[in-house]
């Protein structure tokens, strides 16, 4: 049996204007899109992601804070869209931070201050957790 990954959901105050953060700030496309049942679904790279307005039968999750998933870019793509996000002044602590392990990721925050980290990809990050 395999599984794979159908749908990542973020829970919103208004899907009309988290839609539109999402899709000019982040660059994630159109898929679907329903006012009245507070929900659209955005297409970001091979991943379907949808934001949902609380309790109107997307779920019932509470708006703001981390989201449990992180997404990844390659490094080329990562540079040049942490370099628009620092201009547009989204991201947590205003800056592109660095792991333990060596990665770079940056912290978007948006409109309902759920937090969203996009790690640049990178094959040479080898340093392993001090335990």
């Amino acid at each position: 049996m395999k599984y794979t990954l159908s749908l990542l959901k973020i829970p919103v105050s208004n899907v009309s204007v988290s839609k539109t953060f999402y899709i000019t700030v982040l660059k994630f496309k159109q898929v679907f899109f329903s006012e009245i049942y507070g929900w659209a679904q955005l297409q970001c790279g091979d991943i379907e992601l949808a934001l949902y307005e609380p309790n109107k039968g997307g779920g019932n999750r509470q708006v703001s804070g981390d989201v449990d998933f992180h997404l990844r870019l390659n490094s080329d793509d990562f540079e040049k869209l942490a370099q628009e996000l620092l201009k547009l002044d989204v991201l947590k602590d205003q800056m592109i931070h660095q792991g333990n392990d060596k990665t770079y990721f940056v912290e978007v925050v948006d409109p309902d201050n759920n937090i969203i980290k996009i790690i640049k990809h990178n094959c040479t990050a080898t340093k392993k957790w001090d335990t």
